[in-house]
């Protein structure tokens, strides 16, 4: 789960006599009308926020209505048994105050929500929301458009989303946040596995919007934060999403939504300023969060890799969180990751990695008959998230002797290979392909004439590479393969089978 712990949500700010009690109404639907396109994440992001806040946001379970995919009347429903719940709560005098989220991921347009086949007026909704006795209203909807980083996220480009709320409230407060405005799309990212402004706003809200460093995230730095990120994020999609916000919260203070410190939870400082990932144990993304000169996010217990990505690199560390604990990570707590890696993962902003390598190795010689030589190869490597290619030069030596003459072969070329490797955390394994062309030139030591002679003799083959980074910038390779080259032999081109392992060593910049 990615969006795990909006500890203590929709606490107020000013102390209160009473009792607060929280409830929330959390829905999402990842089917529209027909003429929507299918959505991927939105009912996953309404099970992570709804879990988030039965967790450890003060909500109680009996107080939680999860909607997957509803009918509109069945969400005016749980509108109405949410109500008649907060006015049980009242009677009995165990309430003073209410405080109520919704949340809603899903299709929409400027006048409805999309609920499959039917449809959810967005001013019945307002009107729900307003008179289901709450005093307090946090309004959250994700919904409208996306594209390819992103998909399509609401109805039809002629009618935009647009979320308004009537002027005249009928109780102390409501706070809406949309995640786009008038007429963009709502984005959701494949990599983020969810929607882009409700991952960055639920980040905010374990921590990362907590400028202030006390320990209270508020309405207005998580959508400070959401809408930053938001923005960041879609900068280099097709279009750019702007999240807006309303909030008619009459004699309030700014809202408290999450506290970090939890004995639920555990926190995690982060000591670097720069761009963090939090993944789960299967390797899924939890959270993404940028923080200034150093940041806390609250996580559940467990074990997390967090990945740490600046100007030049990238790090890793394997954490242990246990609840009612912190720990502290900085850059020199975590491992760099190989600059190879790094491309070749997408973990980047650079779409290559350069590095200079040599390497040596056993070689059997195209030309029959003579013995395994040895071979020296200078070049550069080059790895890109498709293919890394290693352009080299190669010089090969060969000898043979009998009792009437010596020979010795010298091959000096091109050589080019391109390799699709796979990682397997520091070390790498994959096949690949060379092509090259040699000069070769043979000497004849005997007791009677035999001139030097010289060709040139093309090569292609298969090969397969293992790799192992000791450090960021080093990398050893070994690789085997076998060549096939086009000999002239006898006025004819004849066909030679030359298998060859080396090793390699490379520097990058």
């Amino acid at each position: 789960m990615r969006a795990l712990l909006l500890a203590g949500l929709l606490f107020h700010s000013v102390a209160l006599a009473g009792e607060t009690r929280r409830y929330a109404l959390v829905i999402g639907a990842n089917e529209g009308n027909l003429a929507d396109g299918p959505l991927y994440f939105a009912e996953r992001d309404a099970e992570r926020v709804a879990d988030v806040l039965t967790r450890a946001g003060g909500v109680y379970e009996e107080n939680a209505v999860l909607l997957r995919a509803p009918a509109a009347a069945r969400v005016e429903q749980a509108i109405h048994r949410l109500g008649s719940r907060i006015a049980a709560d009242r009677a009995s005098g165990a309430v003073d105050e209410a405080l109520v989220f919704f949340y809603y991921s899903g299709h929409g347009d400027a006048t409805s929500l999309h609920l499959g086949q039917s449809q959810l007026m967005l001013g019945k909704l307002t009107d729900s929301l307003d008179t289901m006795g709450a005093d307090l209203r946090v309004v959250v909807v994700d919904a409208c458009r996306s594209g390819e980083l992103t998909r399509i996220k609401g109805a039809k480009p002629a009618a935009p989303f647009e979320f308004t709320i009537d002027e005249d409230l009928m109780s102390q407060g409501t706070a809406i946040i949309t995640s786009s405005s008038s007429g963009e799309d709502a984005q959701e990212s494949d990599n983020l596995e969810g929607g882009v402004f409700t991952h960055h706003f639920v980040a905010g809200l374990l921590g990362a919007a907590d400028v202030s460093g006390d320990g209270e995230v508020t309405l207005t730095e998580a959508y400070h934060y959401g809408s930053t990120q938001t923005i960041r994020t879609t900068s280099s999609a097709p279009f750019v999403q702007h999240p807006t916000y309303r909030f008619d919260l009459a004699g309030t203070q700014d809202l408290v939504l999450t506290r970090i410190a939890s004995d639920r939870a555990g926190v995690l400082t982060l000591a670097k300023a720069g761009d963090y990932v939090v993944l789960g144990r299967r390797g899924d993304v939890l959270t993404e969060v940028s923080v200034g000169d150093a940041g806390q996010i609250a996580l559940p217990a467990g074990s997390y890799t967090v990945r740490y990505r600046g100007v030049s690199e990238v790090r890793e560390a394997e954490l242990q969180l246990r609840a009612g604990t912190s720990a502290t990570l900085d850059a020199s707590d975590m491992t760099a990751l190989p600059a190879g890696l790094v491309v070749r993962k997408g973990l980047a902003t650079e779409r290559r990695a350069f590095a200079v390598t040599t390497g040596a190795g056993v070689s059997a010689a195209i030309v029959p008959d003579m013995t395994p030589g040895v071979a020296a190869t200078l070049g550069v490597r080059v790895d890109t998230p498709a293919a890394t290619l290693l352009p080299r030069l190669r010089y090969a030596h060969h000898l043979h002797r009998n009792s009437d003459l010596t020979l010795r072969q010298h091959a000096l070329g091109i050589d080019v290979g391109a390799y699709r490797l796979f990682d397997l955390g520091p070390t790498a394994l994959g096949p690949g392909l060379r092509v090259g062309v040699d000069g070769v030139m043979q000497t004849f030591q005997t007791r009677g004439k035999a001139p030097n002679r010289q060709a040139f003799v093309p090569r292609t083959g298969p090969a397969l590479r293992f790799e192992v980074a000791p450090a960021r910038r080093w990398l050893l390779g070994l690789e085997g393969g076998v060549d096939l080259g086009l000999v002239p032999m006898q006025q004819k081109l004849s066909t030679q089978v030359a298998p060859h392992v080396a090793l390699d060593l490379s520097l990058y910049r």
